[in-house]
């Protein structure tokens, strides 16, 4: 099991690759990797909240 710490950077890490497809302008062209991104984010922060719990 990931560690709080290792969740952090992976959603850290995702919302810095979103961040660059909207300013890179990418982002209709990306929809799918954007949506990957944001779906495995909120997994990650989701897996934060139930590892506190």
């Amino acid at each position: 099991m990931a560690s709080i710490d290792e969740h952090k950077k992976t959603i850290k890490a995702l919302i810095e690759d979103i961040n660059e497809k909207i300013m890179t302008g990418t982002l209709v062209d990306r929809q799918k990797i954007v949506g990957f991104a944001a779906s495995e984010a909120a997994t990650n922060i989701f897996a934060i909240l139930l590892n506190k719990k």
